[in-house]
């Protein structure tokens, strides 16, 4: 599998993961609102959106990282509120055993969340 491209579907990739024979899908599910039926995941995407509100968006992605569905962090607003890309990571790592130490970082995050915690998670 390729690494993803800079963008996914408007949202700025920050880091990601594509999975190999040691990461498991673990009985944590998410929310999941598109129709039909549900991809196979084969990658996930930390990226970030600049809408009307910046967010920070996991993205569980089919091997054409094409998105399946996400969740979304935010600096208020709706979502869960954003702390650290560390924090996405674990949950990341909730779902699919065997991702955390396999992120590879792409670009920084935007001001308005480095304030909250560096992208880098460290």
């Amino acid at each position: 599998m390729r690494p993803p491209p800079e963008e996914l579907l408007g949202r700025r990739v920050l880091e990601y993961v594509i999975f190999d024979a040691d990461v498991k899908r673990t009985d944590r599910r998410a929310i999941r609102a598109a129709p039909g039926p549900e991809a196979v995941i084969s990658a996930l995407a930390i990226c970030e959106s600049n809408g009307r509100r910046p967010t920070i968006e996991l993205c569980y992605c089919d091997s054409q990282w094409n998105i399946d569905s996400l969740n979304v962090w935010g600096t208020d607003g709706p979502w869960m509120v954003f702390r650290s890309i560390l924090d996405v990571r674990h949950l990341a790592e909730s779902r699919y055993s065997g991702t955390l130490d396999k992120w590879i970082h792409v670009a920084a995050a935007s001001a308005v969340f480095e304030t909250n915690s560096p992208v880098s998670g460290a």
